[in-house]
């Protein structure tokens, strides 16, 4: 009697070898058309993003900072797609930050954006959008108050005295005067030579502090006498603190002193020049 139980047993192993590297294909297949769907999936995405970022145009039409510090963008969408701005970038001359907003521009729409920056010297701002497009522009900061400086022109002769004329004006609302200083620096050195300047009035000093309103100037005459070299020329930096509703702020001028001793007649040379920088 013969027995073919070996041989089906083979048969069977085999048969079931085969299946196993079937479905193992049928896996690797799968598993590879779902790697190829996700990726063109994910390079239409990509190629549909980067069509509306392509699409994607808005401006700042109008920038400005007003006396009371804060910063009004006059923003438009330009393009056919809806436009969500997500940053703005505010660069002042003390740095810069990032404020989070949230607006939507349909097509054509116009928004103003307005936000509080005190008394940041604002120089640009750049708005950045959810598509990561950027628009920028620079900003004509008017500064809350105005310093300017007056010298005449007086001969110094040792220990006369010249007289330094400090407007300070606000453009914007009121606030009030609590002091001004004066500080005077050699422009070669870099060195405080202020020590060399005597103030010898300061009447006009002592009637601060002094409130000014809206487009009105205070004007302080301070009279110093001179005791340095018959030539320098000298960095003035004058500074106005001041309180503008309840904050305490500072306003800074710089400005070129040349002094002169006269060695001629004053009436043939002034001996004494200020150029506001």
């Amino acid at each position: 009697m013969r027995s073919y139980g070996g041989r089906s047993l083979g048969t069977i192993i085999g048969a079931l070898f085969f299946i196993a590297i079937f479905i193992g294909a049928l896996a690797v297949l799968f598993s590879t058309i779902g790697w190829y769907s996700s990726y063109y999936e994910e390079l239409h995405e990509r190629s549909v993003r980067d069509w509306e970022r392509s699409r994607e145009s808005f401006e700042i039409l109008h920038g400005e900072v007003d006396g009371a510090g804060e910063l009004k963008l006059l923003v438009q969408n330009t393009g056919p797609l809806t436009v969500r701005l997500t940053q703005l970038w505010v660069v002042a001359s003390g740095g810069h930050r990032c404020i989070p907003i949230d607006v939507a521009l349909e097509p054509g729409e116009r928004t103003l954006l307005v936000e509080d920056v005190g008394a940041a010297d604002v120089r640009e701002v750049k708005l950045v959008s959810s598509r990561g497009n950027v628009a920028h522009a620079a900003i004509p900061y008017e500064r809350l108050v105005r310093v300017y400086a007056i010298c005449p022109a007086y001969t110094v002769r040792g220990a006369e005295a010249f007289t330094l004329i400090v407007v300070i004006q606000q453009p914007a609302s009121r606030i009030e005067v609590a002091g001004v200083k004066l500080k005077f620096i050699d422009h070669d050195s870099g060195d405080d030579i202020s020590h060399l300047f005597t103030l010898v009035d300061n009447s006009s000093l002592r009637k601060l502090p002094l409130t000014i309103g809206a487009n009105e100037a205070l004007t302080l005459g301070l009279k110093y006498r001179y005791v340095g070299p018959s030539e320098h020329w000298v960095d003035l930096e004058i500074t106005v603190n001041y309180t503008l509703n309840g904050a305490q702020l500072t306003a800074a001028q710089k400005a070129a002193l040349v002094m002169r001793a006269a060695k001629t007649p004053a009436h043939q040379a002034p001996p004494v020049r200020l150029t506001v920088c």
